[in-house]
């Protein structure tokens, strides 16, 4: 599906929302290197955010390692409209506009923006370029744009997109391999990898685990033998 011109700013909304119910409220674990996080927008690497001047008096008082605390805090923080609105900004101007809004193709566009915003616009753009077969330099612009039309024409969106999640989910996997503190977040990372693709895919994330039983189960160290969603649970097994 294409979405072009005027209809984009639509659909960065949508997509968004469908990105933000992911990301948690307000956040500041040990094993996260991200540290103090509200919406999925870290202190640590976004310490001139002008959210930050919204969220951080809100916090005085509180112990954030105190669940209740952190629930109040979330109330209160949530029904700021001013800063709902620089968090919406915040990832339109970081990641959208003329980045991924440049990309013709909905599904993509979506589940990339997903992928940046968790693990970094220039990860997710190496990942897809390597995909593509193209120098990777992390650069997400004309070069690439083009060369996404070219081998969607040549195979298709889907192609790409199933292998782009693939990649992603072997990633998250290798990441908590080297930083096993992180497996905290496993879950998290695969079970929003595979939503979102069965949301804007309907039903091709099955195609999804059958592509990698059937070619990376032989070229990996790591094999994910079963992926699937039974009653919001991953199950997952790795040899």
């Amino acid at each position: 599906e294409m979405i072009m011109g005027k209809n984009f700013d639509t659909f960065f909304e949508q997509v968004f929302n469908e990105t933000l119910r992911f990301e948690g409220g307000i956040v500041n674990d040990k094993n996260d290197i991200g540290k103090l996080t509200y919406k999925g927008i870290s202190k640590y690497f976004n310490p001139k955010w002008d959210g930050w001047e919204i969220i951080e008096p809100a916090l005085v008082g509180y112990d954030l390692e105190n669940k209740d605390h952190r629930t109040i805090i979330n109330k209160k923080l949530s029904e700021d409209k001013n800063l709902e609105k620089r968090i919406m900004n915040f990832y339109y101007n970081a990641f959208w506009k003329g980045i991924l809004d440049k990309i013709k193709y909905a599904n993509l566009s979506s589940n990339l923006f997903d992928f940046s915003v968790n693990s970094g616009i220039g990860r997710s753009t190496r990942f897809l370029q390597k995909i593509l077969g193209v120098k990777v330099d992390g650069d997400l612009g004309p070069a690439t744009w083009g060369d996404i039309d070219a081998y969607v024409l040549k195979n298709s969106e889907m192609d790409l997109l199933i292998r782009l999640n693939l990649e992603r989910c072997k990633f998250y996997l290798s990441r908590v391999e080297l930083k096993p503190k992180q497996a905290a977040f496993l879950y998290g990372w695969l079970l929003r990898t595979i939503t979102l693709h069965k949301k804007f895919y309907n039903g091709s994330y099955k195609i999804l685990i059958g592509f990698i039983n059937q070619m990376y189960g032989t070229y990996t160290m790591i094999y994910i033998k079963i992926l699937k969603i039974l009653k919001g649970i991953i199950l997952i097994y790795i040899i």
